[in-house]
């Protein structure tokens, strides 16, 4: 019974006193924008992502799609965790026929996320290489 009384006095203080409150998801979206792999006959990529921060969780995800754009293939995700708005990601998909695995670094705010780095594509029929992405989302 005293327990079930802490954890409401608690729950009443985080909610009472100002600057102390549960996390609240945030959306963010924006471009996802990487460099062309000759290596692996690739253009490059402008795509929309989108990102949900609750605390210092960061999950982090773009659609990969035909050459065309017609059709969604997969979608390369990656999930963190913030620390003093730093934050390093991994990345990957893996479709039929191409494995992609990402590797960034970046920078969170309330209305800002922002990373770059490195993407590595293999691909089944022999194509290998390592392309530079750069990813700005804006708070929704």
């Amino acid at each position: 019974m005293l327990d079930c009384r802490i954890v409401t006095v608690a729950a009443l203080l985080m909610v009472a006193v100002p600057g102390i409150s549960p996390a609240a998801e945030i959306s963010y979206r924006g471009d996802w924008r990487c460099e062309a792999l000759p290596s692996a006959n690739l253009s490059a990529v402008r795509a929309d992502a989108m990102a949900l921060r609750n605390g210092p969780r960061l999950t982090v995800w773009r659609p990969v799609r035909t050459p065309d754009g017609s059709r969604e293939l997969g979608r390369e995700t990656g999930t963190t965790t913030i620390r003093d708005g730093r934050f390093t990601l991994e990345t990957s998909v893996t479709l039929p026929r191409t494995v992609i695995n990402g590797t960034f670094v970046g920078s969170a705010t309330d209305t800002e996320i922002a990373f770059s780095g490195v993407q590595k594509v293999q691909l089944d029929a022999g194509g290998f290489g390592e392309r530079r992405c750069r990813v700005t989302l804006t708070r929704q």
